[in-house]
């Protein structure tokens, strides 16, 4: 049987207004909308012309206060060491390799700390917050993403991504958001690693490309004013027909971003994969798959079931005063909790911190 280490994510919500516990386009996941013209159909590698200048007439704003955090593993302390930890399940589509392929350089800059998520009347927010920059050149060099689940399937319904941001200010620059119009994301199991061959093509269709598409408006990127190690995305929510969906985020060297490879645990065996855990000697060191982060997937306005494929695990540990619903107040501080040894079907992990869930000032 594989083994695997579990992602070590707290949960927090603190924003008010959210159902239970926790504007312009429609592009719905089975939706008629067409690739963009000039780029490629089958795989969204966007290989037309882009027009030097977009015209803009709707830009974010400010993002609101967090409305929820997902926090992820890193691999600092032990990247001296050449392994991990925690971070890593490759049976349920759960990665942590900021690493070369062959272990020994590690990259801050896509290595995720933790993602926060908000909303306004027009706009969805997503900041992912990595361990540093590029040590040798400096930036965010990476490709960054946001996948968002909006049938609560487990199947990835939107990419929405950026590439080397460098501005501080909004823009669409660099900018994709890719759709999966025949839900093939994820193969047989979603979430779950199927053997290759991998029989779909991912995120086949390319709806904007650096504001190149039927709404230049639908997204965009910068590196947050505040934190020079944060990305910033920003996209119409109403683009997923929905105010309520999954959303989890990635990071990537550009070289491994491949929107037609979804699920990567598809594409690949864990043979083929390799993995960054040495106490898998048989998979250890990285192979095929190396240089890339994720984090798993929470709900926007809503509390998921935790039948939903990808959500991240909720556990017990819940803030005094708390009970299933909503709450008023906040106790105790962010964090995991306790470590416990778990078995999640026939995939043995070696150890999972429970999430700590911290509630405050909720409505219904």
């Amino acid at each position: 049987m594989k083994r695997g280490v579990w992602k070590t994510t707290g949960i927090i919500f603190l924003a008010a207004g959210l159902v239970s516990l926790v504007a312009g386009c429609s592009f719905g996941p089975g939706g008629t909308s067409t690739s963009v013209p000039g780029t490629s159909g089958a795989t969204g590698k966007g290989k037309g012309v882009v027009p030097a200048s977009v015209t803009h007439t709707l830009v974010p704003v400010e993002p609101p206060a967090s409305a929820s955090t997902i926090k992820d593993s890193t691999s600092a302390a032990l990247a001296a060491q050449h392994r991990v930890n925690s971070g890593e399940n490759y049976a349920f589509n759960l990665f942590e390799r900021p690493f070369s392929q062959d272990m020994q350089t590690y990259a801050p800059y896509l290595d995720i700390v933790q993602a926060d998520y908000s909303k306004d009347d027009t706009w969805a927010y997503i900041s992912i917050r990595m361990v540093g920059q590029d040590q040798k050149n400096g930036g965010l060099p990476g490709t960054y993403a946001a996948e968002l689940d909006v049938n609560q399937d487990g199947r990835g319904d939107f990419l929405v991504v950026v590439t080397a941001p460098k501005s501080t200010s909004w823009s669409s620059d660099g900018v994709k958001v890719y759709a999966d119009n025949n839900h093939d994301v994820g193969g047989i199991t979603p979430v779950q690693s199927d053997p290759p061959p991998q029989g779909g093509d991912g995120y086949e269709r390319l709806l904007v490309d650096s504001g190149q598409g039927k709404d230049p408006d639908l997204a965009f990127a910068r590196i947050s004013p505040s934190n020079p190690n944060t990305v910033q995305l920003a996209f119409k929510w109403s683009m997923t027909n929905s105010p309520s969906f999954m959303w989890g985020v990635w990071a990537f060297d550009p070289s491994m971003f491949h929107p037609d490879w979804f699920d990567y645990n598809d594409h690949f065996t864990q043979a083929q994969a390799g993995s960054p855990v040495i106490e898998l000697s048989q998979y250890y060191p990285l192979k095929g798959l190396y240089l890339l982060d994720n984090t798993c997937r929470w709900g926007s306005g809503f509390t998921p079931s935790p039948n939903v494929p990808g959500s991240c695990p909720q556990g017990a540990a819940i803030s005094p005063g708390s009970s299933g619903g909503s709450a008023s107040g906040s106790t105790g501080a962010p964090g995991a909790g306790p470590i416990q040894s778990v078995s999640n079907g026939n995939q043995p992990v070696l150890s999972v911190a429970t999430p700590t869930l911290i509630f405050g000032n909720l409505k219904p």
